[in-house]
């Protein structure tokens, strides 16, 4: 006895539209009984159109055992089972009429392709088709193989070549120019949990693995990274290197302490905005500068400085020296007149440590530069001369013969030696006030007045 192949399509319990399927059924005579031997006559109705014979007859299964006879299979080709109600009746002369109804499943297609080759325990399906082991086991495979339609369970399918053996074993061995359809039976779903492949990635998969698992590393080695492309839907088109260029700047640092908000919110460069020399560098400081300057000023101040008008603390040893200015840099035209006068001078102020040597000779005082006028009441007192600041080699050549012509002529006007010597020491304290006429001598106090000179005509006195 032979297998009928044909009924190895029916490899699922229920008909699948488009898939071949194989009906076995009786046929009884008006009395019920069996018949054995009937030749049948056997018509299709696909979604209730117009009943045509089919492209096969039923036939007769073989018994051995008479009683046992009266079954009849009927195979219905891929395209009869392309229909959502496949109606089919069956009869014979000696028979009655046998009738059923087929409702074919449509199921969920999972791939499709053309096979690399097979043989009749396997099928080889495309690159790549099969993304971890076993994913495919358990579904049904439609394969037109030349023009045969078989339908056969996967089993046993394996990524490194591509293979899936098949239940029961194909009548003609796939080539490489057969095309296939997987589909998912009801009842079967596709793994969820056990996730082997990520678009059909095996290493792909073994990453998120390692991604989820507690390690947060992508190839068990570099850490996971974003590709930032887009921001709110919007996509970037930075010059390279220039947006991580200034994320990295602005970031990394060990302690942040800025945010966005310590960034102007102004153009760089505008009014409110960042300094950028030559562009706002001009831009006025209206609030108080309080800041400290500690470190050295390196650079030149070439410009001008408007104006000081609070206090300069004070300036070290050093700081202003000869080689401070430059020629000319201070003049009688750039000094305001009584800019350098009596009150705008600290005691002590102008020291004789002050200046240089020589630094005020005849040659340095314009003519009529000290004049009386020159000098406040008490200018020039005797404890504004340093001892021996006024020593021989200190007076001119000639000073000695004009005070000694002075008091002589004081004598010969009759005046006491004693007077004389009490308006030089006047004279040399500063205690005499003078008016046009006349010339009033104080005692040691400074206050008491000693005696009154009244200055006569063409007179000459001390």
């Amino acid at each position: 006895m032979a297998e009928n192949t044909a009924f190895r399509n029916n490899a699922l319990n229920y008909p699948v539209y488009g898939v071949p399927w194989t009906v076995v059924f009786p046929l009884l005579d008006t009395s019920g009984e069996l018949v054995t031997g009937a030749t049948c006559d056997s018509e299709i109705s696909k979604n209730g159109d117009t009943g045509v014979d089919c492209t096969n007859e039923g036939v007769e299964i073989t018994f051995t055992t008479a009683t046992n006879k009266g079954f009849y299979g009927l195979v219905l080709t891929a395209a009869e089972m392309t229909a959502d109600i496949v109606s089919v009746t069956v009869h014979s002369a000696t028979s009655a009429a046998t009738s059923f109804v087929l409702y074919p499943r449509k199921l969920v297609t999972l791939a499709t392709g053309t096979s690399a080759g097979g043989a009749v325990g396997y099928i080889t399906l495309a690159a790549s088709t099969v993304a971890y082991d076993g994913e495919y086991n358990g579904c049904l495979c439609v394969a037109t193989i030349d023009t045969n339609v078989e339908a056969r369970v996967l089993q046993a399918c394996t990524t490194a070549d591509q293979q899936c053996t098949v239940t029961p074993s194909w009548n003609v061995a796939p080539d490489a120019d057969d095309t296939y359809i997987i589909y998912l039976p009801e009842g079967r779903q596709i793994p969820q949990a056990d996730v082997t492949a990520v678009s059909r990635d095996t290493t792909a998969a073994n990453n998120l693995e390692l991604m989820y698992d507690g390690t947060g590393y992508v190839g068990g080695a570099i850490a996971l990274q974003a590709d930032l492309t887009k921001i709110h839907g919007t996509a970037i088109t930075e010059t390279a290197t220039q947006l991580a260029g200034a994320f990295t700047k602005f970031f990394d640092v060990a302690t942040p302490t800025g945010t966005i908000n310590s960034i102007p919110d102004a153009v760089a460069g505008a009014a409110g905005g960042l300094f950028i020399a030559g562009t706002n560098a001009a831009t006025a400081v209206t609030t108080a500068f309080t800041s400290n300057i500690i470190g050295d000023i390196t650079g030149a101040l070439s410009g001008a400085v408007g104006s000081v008008t609070g206090a300069v603390g004070s300036i070290g040893a050093g700081g202003i020296v000869e080689a401070t200015f430059g020629a000319d840099a201070i003049t009688n035209a750039k000094i305001a007149d009584d800019a350098i006068a009596a009150e705008n001078l600290k005691t002590g102020a102008i020291s004789a440590d002050a200046f240089a040597a020589d630094a005020i000779v005849a040659g340095t005082l314009a003519t009529g530069a000290l004049s009386a006028d020159a000098f406040a009441v008490d200018a020039l007192v005797a404890a504004t001369f340093a001892t021996d600041s006024i020593a021989a080699d200190a007076l001119k050549a000639d000073a000695a013969t004009q005070i000694a012509t002075a008091v002589l002529a004081a004598l010969a006007d009759g005046v006491a030696v004693s007077d004389i010597l009490t308006r030089l020491n006047a004279l040399a304290k500063g205690k005499i006030a003078r008016t046009t006429d006349t010339s009033v001598y104080k005692k040691e106090d400074g206050t008491t007045t000693a005696f009154t000179n009244i200055i006569a005509t063409g007179g000459r006195n001390l």
